[in-house]
C-alpha cells in the first residue's frame, strides 16, 4: 500500500491519529480518561490507529512528539500553564497532528464530499504534508504564514462548569469549514487545551460570495471556534444523557478506581 504521506509503495504501520506519547502523558495524571467522540460510552485506553504512514514517514512524526512533550506538554500539564514563546518544533508537531486528523476526515471518513469545498480541504492536506516531508525530522524552522495555529485553554474560551467536567473525559479532532469568517481550519482538544490550525488558502483562486474582510479577525474567530466548541459539547451532552444509565455510569466508575 502507499504510505498517505510520501506517496511511497511500503508496509503501512498502525498511525495513531492523536499521538501515543499525547495519550501516556495524560494518563499519567490523576482522573484522566479518554472516550470516542462518536461513542461516548466507549471508553479508549489507547488512541485510534489507521494503516497511514510508511516506517520512514512513521519515525519523522515521532521526532517531534518528544520535543513537543518535553517542551511543552509536561510543563503545561505541570502548571497548568501555557508557555509564551512556542518553539517551531511544536508547532511543526502541532501540524503533524493536524495533517493526521484532515487525511483521515477526506480519504477515511470522506468528509466534505458533498460540500464546494472538498477541493480545499484537499489541497490544505496536500500543501501541509508537503511541506511537513520538506523540512525533515525535528526542525525548528517556523511553518510558513499559510499554516497558523493557535493554542486557546478551554476555560478562557468558555466559562461553563459543566462543560469543563465533562471536557475532563474527551479527546477529539476534526477539521472544519466555518462559514462566517470562510476559514478552513482543524481544531483538536485534549487536557484542557484547544489547537487550531488554520490555512490561509489563497483568496484570489478560492473567491467566495458575500466575502468581505474581517475587522479584528484574531477576535472573530475566537467567538467563532468558541461557538464551534460548545456546539460540540452540547451534542456530546445530548449523547450522554441518551446512553448514560445508572448502571452503565456505576460501571464506568468502578473501572477508573482499577485503572
Amino acid at each position: 500500500m502507499k504510505c498517505a504521506l510520501c506517496g511511497h509503495e511500503s508496509k503501512l504501520m498502525q498511525s495513531h491519529i492523536i499521538p501515543k506519547l499525547v495519550y501516556k502523558r495524560i494518563r499519567s495524571h490523576k482522573n484522566s480518561r479518554f472516550r470516542s467522540l462518536d461513542d461516548f460510552t466507549k471508553v479508549m485506553q489507547d488512541g485510534e490507529k489507521r494503516p497511514m504512514l510508511c516506517h520512514d514517514c512513521e519515525e519523522l512524526f515521532s521526532s517531534y512528539e518528544v520535543k513537543f512533550a518535553s517542551d511543552f506538554l509536561d510543563e503545561y500539564l505541570n502548571t497548568n500553564k501555557i508557555k509564551n514563546n512556542i518553539s517551531g518544533v511544536v508547532d511543526n508537531y502541532l501540524l503533524t497532528v493536524a495533517w493526521r486528523i484532515l487525511w483521515d476526515d477526506l480519504y477515511r471518513l470522506n468528509s466534505h464530499s458533498s460540500h464546494f469545498n472538498r477541493e480545499l480541504f484537499e489541497e490544505f492536506c496536500k500543501e501541509l504534508g508537503d511541506y511537513l516531508l520538506s523540512i525533515g525530522a525535528n526542525n525548528n524552522a517556523r511553518p510558513p504564514f499559510k499554516f497558523k495555529t493557535y493554542i486557546y485553554k478551554l476555560e478562557s474560551l468558555i466559562k461553563n462548569k459543566a462543560i469543563h467536567e465533562m471536557a475532563k473525559g474527551t479527546l477529539f479532532g476534526y477539521s472544519v469549514y466555518q462559514v462566517k469568517d470562510n476559514s478552513v481550519a482543524v481544531i483538536v482538544y485534549y487536557a484542557g487545551l484547544v489547537f487550531v490550525t488554520y490555512y490561509n488558502y489563497d483568496k484570489k483562486k478560492y473567491i467566495f460570495i458575500g466575502q468581505r474582510p474581517i475587522l479584528f479577525k484574531g477576535l472573530v474567530r475566537r467567538k467563532i471556534i468558541t461557538e464551534e466548541l460548545q456546539l460540540q459539547f452540547y451534542e456530546m451532552a445530548q449523547q450522554y444523557q441518551k446512553f448514560m444509565s445508572p448502571e452503565l455510569q456505576s460501571s464506568i466508575q468502578e473501572y477508573y478506581k482499577k485503572h
